[in-house]
């Protein structure tokens, strides 16, 4: 019969008669051979004597490992093998070993002992363990299939059957969500309380910490479209969007053809500098490079100039000097590609370029205006806790629910999920207030968010209305008699009011940030 395997929490491999020897603890049956010629130290202090022959076989990781010399430590005359440190716990280890060895498989009957088991599997390259634990998933499928699909996210399984279908059991289980979403309903922002909507009910942060954004914005995808996307771990729809390609900085590094050091990237590409300009710019850069990687190049009919190697990529590099240039102007430049500009604000905050980091801001506040999500997973990737909020503020008077961008790949979902949830609250907010403004009779809270994002982004007041907008300005018209319709800038101070008191109100909701 099978070994029942209890999770960390419960239960810890039984040790040999709880031998202790010298304070350390020795693993149970059979990990506690000490004639075996390696010893595994898990991180909660427990030795498993294990053989070599056995890890080189069932682990491609270890056979790899154990080609190499390995250190010894003399103890009264005998070699002894030196412990081999592991970061897994002593349970984790023990159910793992016992896959390996020619002994009964242990029995895993809760979740989290699974996800530990399969990541160890997969770190140490174990495939045909990793293959049965795999196996072992599919029974919890029934009755947790978000805790399956968050952990499969997790191990990073390339083989996204599992995935798929914990994600089928899922929308089969919602299938009241499928039918909202057919009937053109979004139950994100029709549905009044958070915790009963899709992502409300279904995020679960123990088991999809680890899920990035965009596998949760596919996983909700399956409800939305009725189907599962092509790929589910990973973005391969360019329906739901794509990356700019890069330019090859390569092609225009002739632009820094003048200078007295040379600047080579971790890709090969060479770029002339000015010392003093780096100077003014970030001793810190110019420290850096002073102590680190260095060589001298030899100018054809010129005498040798210092070769300073950086460790970032010549994209990033060019983009640096280019904004650093004394003679440029913000507005000169575009980044381009939102990874590049993830890029260049790691460098400035690295090197400590304020210049660098003046422009990016500069950028992102243009962007913002324009791609307000885009932004927001743009700010919590560079660790901008007020831009992050600035753009979660920009998307509550329209929809968001649907919109990809490509950083959400980047990202944790526990991050999207703070943008939704206080999206959600905001809608409901926004809708609480123009409803008690606007009766039914003239017209949706929605149709009046509209308005109010159009009189957002035109402060000039060239507004396009439509029969909604017209009902609600018709309904304030009425109120105050001496207004028309057609005097669009006279209601500008109730809209104001009304505004004010919205604005208040979403003052009041907090963005979380914790991703």
């Amino acid at each position: 019969m099978p070994v029942a395997y209890l999770s960390p929490s419960l239960q810890r491999p039984l040790l040999s008669s709880m031998d202790i020897i010298s304070n350390i603890q020795l693993a149970s049956v059979p990990f506690n051979d000490e004639k075996a010629d390696l010893i595994l130290h898990s991180s909660d202090g427990v030795h498993f004597y294990v053989h070599k022959v056995i890890l080189s076989i069932a682990s491609n990781f270890f056979r790899d490992m154990l080609s190499l010399p390995q250190p010894v430590k003399i103890e009264d005359h005998d070699l002894k093998p030196s412990p081999l440190e592991v970061s897994e716990d002593s349970c984790t280890m023990d159910a793992l070993l016992r896959f390996c060895y020619p002994v009964r498989d242990p029995v895993v009957d809760e979740l989290p002992v699974a996800a530990n088991l399969l990541e160890a599997a997969i770190k140490y390259q174990m495939d045909v363990v990793a293959e049965t634990i795999t196996e072992t998933f599919k029974k919890f499928i029934t009755s947790s299939p978000l805790k399956v699909y968050g952990l499969a996210c997790r191990a990073g399984i390339s083989d996204e059957s599992l995935a798929r279908l914990a994600a089928q059991e899922w929308m089969k289980q919602k299938a009241s969500w499928v039918a909202s979403f057919t009937a053109g309903m979004d139950d994100v922002f029709n549905t009044v309380n958070w915790e009963e909507t899709s992502i409300g009910e279904s995020f679960d942060i123990e088991f999809m910490g680890s899920t990035t954004a965009g596998q949760l914005y596919r996983l909700i995808c399956c409800i939305r479209t009725r189907n599962l996307p092509r790929k589910l771990l990973t973005n391969d729809d360019p329906i739901a969007g794509t990356t700019s390609k890069k330019n090859d900085p390569a092609m225009d590094a002739t632009h820094f053809s003048d200078g007295d050091i040379i600047i080579r990237s971790n890709d090969g590409v060479d770029f002339r500098a000015c010392r003093s300009v780096l100077e003014v710019i970030s001793n810190k850069l110019l420290s850096s490079m002073e102590t680190g990687v260095q060589i001298q190049h030899q100018d054809s009919g010129k005498s040798s100039v210092h070769v300073y190697i950086l460790p970032e990529h010549s994209s990033i590099i060019y983009k640096l000097l280019e904004i650093c240039d004394p003679m440029a102007m913000f507005s000169a430049y575009e980044v381009g590609d939102a990874n590049l500009m993830h890029g260049l604000s790691q460098v400035a905050m690295k090197y400590d370029v304020p210049r660098v980091i003046s422009f990016i801001k500069l950028w992102w506040a243009n962007l913002v205006k324009l791609n307000p999500v885009q932004s927001y997973f743009l700010a919590v990737r560079c660790g901008w806790e007020e831009q992050a909020r600035q753009a979660a503020r920009k998307t509550v008077y329209s929809s968001i629910d649907g919109v990809y961008t490509p950083e959400m790949e980047h990202e944790s979902a526990r991050s999207y999920y703070n943008l939704m949830k206080y999206h959600h609250a905001c809608q409901q907010t926004l809708n609480h207030i123009l409803g008690e403004h606007c009766p039914p009779s003239y017209g949706t809270p929605s149709i009046c968010g509209m308005l109010f994002a159009i009189w957002e982004m035109d402060p000039s007041n060239n507004m396009q209305l439509n029969d909604g907008m017209i009902a609600f300005l018709s309904y304030i018209a009425q109120v105050n008699s001496n207004l028309t319709i057609f005097d669009i800038g006279s209601f500008k101070p109730e809209f104001n009011l009304i505004k004010s008191e919205i604005e208040n109100s979403f003052d009041a909701i907090k963005l979380d940030w914790d991703h």
